[in-house]
């Protein structure tokens, strides 16, 4: 299974990034700016992708050129990942995807209607919904990298958790 650049935790991307752990403050806002970059040079010089690690066999990248609807929630999400970036760390991420450059961005890309984007989560944690899919698939696989410190643990993160994943986790995840 490819890498998951996009963990699409809720159809809200403003939400969506809210979620994500401290580690995830920090790597995301990168992981979506090359994934953003790397369609918009595919599809203006129909090139290689900018990042050699997000091929144009890539799902998510391939999600994100099939319509401007799925730049427009990766943009929406890429600008709260900054912000969470620069309330978290104190400090602002460099944006190298301006809102100048996005709105030129958007006369390239085709006017599809939205799709979910591609489930890249282990067969067990496929769900009735991609967002609840991606949340399990969250929890199992990558809550452990990361800790709640410094950002505020989604509900469905404690709901998740039983007495004993509780005791073990509990200094990873008091909120700040």
């Amino acid at each position: 299974m490819p890498e998951n650049n996009v963990f699409f935790l809720h159809r809200d991307a403003t939400i969506s990034a809210a979620w994500l752990h401290d580690k995830h403050s920090v790597t995301m806002v990168f992981e979506i700016e090359k994934l953003i970059a790397s369609a918009a040079q595919m599809t203006i010089c129909e090139t290689e992708p900018l990042i050699p690690a997000a091929t144009f066999e890539h799902p998510h990248l391939m999600w994100a050129l099939s319509s401007i609807e799925h730049v427009q929630w990766l943009y929406s999400y890429y600008n709260a990942l900054s912000d969470r970036y620069r309330n978290v760390f104190h400090r602002k991420y460099r944006n190298h995807v301006t809102m100048q450059q996005f709105e030129s961005l958007m006369r390239v890309f085709p006017r599809q209607p939205w799709q979910d984007p591609p489930l890249l989560v282990d067969s067990d944690c496929v769900q009735h919904d991609i967002c609840e899919s991606y949340r399990l698939y969250y929890i199992r696989c990558k809550i452990k990298v990361g800790s709640y410190k410094r950002v505020r643990m989604p509900y469905w993160v404690s709901n998740h958790m039983n007495e004993s994943e509780h005791d073990v986790f509990q200094g990873l995840f008091d909120e700040a």
